[in-house]
């Protein structure tokens, strides 16, 4: 079953990319907010740039100089009718799988098709809510086995490297270091 549909929280998400860009370029990347923008004036601004940047120019330009073209054109229509979107948070959940957005949408359906029964008085309201039950408890069971797995992995690695550092910051001592290696010697707390 295909998850798109024509509402406007689906993203969109539009990247040229030519050879001569490399990994520092996708880091400074805008993001952009068009809500409320009028895409009449935006068409006229970003055929206006195009204009004033030469288009005649632009059709004998190489492939990797026409997308950085298209993309300087773009960023300067965007400047003037959207506001670029500022993210608060930057670090990324490096934790998150596949398989836990797999179970997460098939939580969301679960949970639909149990509210739409139950909302049409259809039989088999309870079997839908078991389940439900059942998908979310998986979900939340391999929600905090990834986690935990994750942060394992991640104290195993700087435990050692620096045993009162980043590992146990808010954490307990206790908690976080399992045992400590000095000079070959490994101590088990």
């Amino acid at each position: 079953m295909n998850d798109w549909s024509i509402s406007d929280h689906n993203v969109i998400l539009i990247r040229m990319m030519s050879e001569t860009m490399n990994d520092s370029v996708l880091n400074v990347w805008k993001r952009w907010v068009c809500k409320d923008v009028s895409w009449e004036d935006y068409e006229s601004e970003l055929r206006k740039i195009a204009g004033a940047k030469g288009r005649d120019v632009y059709c004998e330009m190489n492939v990797d100089r026409m997308a950085e073209g298209m993309t300087e054109w773009i960023q300067e229509a965007n400047g003037k009718y959207m506001k670029e979107r500022v993210y608060q948070n930057k670090r990324s959940m490096q934790w998150w799988t596949k398989e836990l957005s797999d179970l997460k949408r098939h939580v969301r359906k679960s949970r639909k098709a149990w509210q739409n029964a139950r909302k049409d008085g259809k039989e088999r309201v309870t079997e839908r809510l078991n389940e439900y039950k059942k998908v979310l408890n998986e979900y939340k069971y391999r929600l905090r086995k990834v986690k935990e797995e994750s942060w394992k992995r991640f104290v195993s690695v700087y435990s050692n490297l620096d045993p009162w550092g980043v590992a146990c910051r808010g954490k307990n001592v206790r908690e976080c270091l399992t045992s400590l290696c000095v000079n070959g010697i490994e101590y088990v707390t």
